[in-house]
């Protein structure tokens, strides 16, 4: 199968880029499991009774800072990877520069197509799960604390994972015989996987998302478009659920 724009650019072979992501995302969550500790002792000494810190959110707080942790590790070991063995980091991470108009109004209006009646139907056919898992987020999203899953969803989360997955990974399991469909598949699986202790529903969504994300890649070969896509997705879901919090009361 020809890509009218993407390209295994990359002098990674298959196997040690995944033994590189692996390593490089262990790394990262011990990391995020040392900040997670230091935060919630900090905020324990230097807040009181009533702070968000401190208050019923303290578990979800304490674990978004970890994760922006998790994130940012992740983000700049991936970064450093792409740029081993004489790689020009642009050209493996399909980071070109710009993104055409063009480009992200179709991207857009694809992923509008194939989300939107998602959506609709899983919330009137399950609405208990529509909204399970996004509820956590809801009062923290409403809160003095707004700013941190901002920073974690809407900007850490389509960083890491499109850099992570569909720059760094998919390319060098696109050079492999399975090329960019065996590629496409595995690195979607494994991205799913990221995601369980969604609902099934949730869960669904994300792979389709994620091979839609991988056409995208094929078709233009640029990360900038996912990236922002991932970003525009994240961010208007945790602007519905500050909006509309009844949206999560199936």
């Amino acid at each position: 199968m020809s890509s009218p724009g993407f390209g295994a650019r990359t002098p990674w072979s298959a196997g040690a880029a995944i033994v590189f992501a692996g390593l490089a995302f262990a790394m990262a969550s011990g990391f995020a499991v040392m900040a997670g500790a230091i935060y919630f002792k900090l905020g324990q000494w230097l807040t009181g009774p009533g702070n968000v810190i401190a208050s019923e959110n303290v578990t979800l707080t304490n674990t978004l800072m970890a994760t922006l942790v998790l994130q940012a590790v992740t983000l700049g070991l991936a970064l450093w990877g792409a740029g081993r063995f004489g790689g020009d980091r642009r050209q493996v991470l399909s980071l070109p520069q710009g993104l055409p108009l063009g480009q992200f109004l179709t991207g857009f209006g694809g992923m509008v197509a194939i989300l939107a009646p998602l959506n609709v139907v899983s919330y009137l056919l399950w609405p208990a799960d529509f909204g399970q898992d996004l509820r956590p987020f809801a009062e923290l999203a409403r809160s003095s604390a707004m700013w941190l899953p901002v920073l974690v969803l809407v900007i850490g989360a389509p960083l890491w994972e499109e850099v992570l997955f569909r720059g760094f990974l998919l390319p060098a399991l696109t050079k492999t015989r399975y090329g960019f469909r065996g590629a496409a598949l595995l690195t979607t699986f494994a991205w799913t996987v990221l995601h369980l202790g969604y609902t099934v529903i949730g869960l669904f969504e994300v792979l389709i998302i994620g091979f839609y994300f991988c056409w995208l890649m094929w078709r233009y070969g640029n990360l900038w478009l996912t990236i922002m896509l991932h970003a525009l997705y994240n961010g208007l879901q945790l602007a519905v659920i500050s909006i509309w919090p009844n949206l999560l009361t199936g």
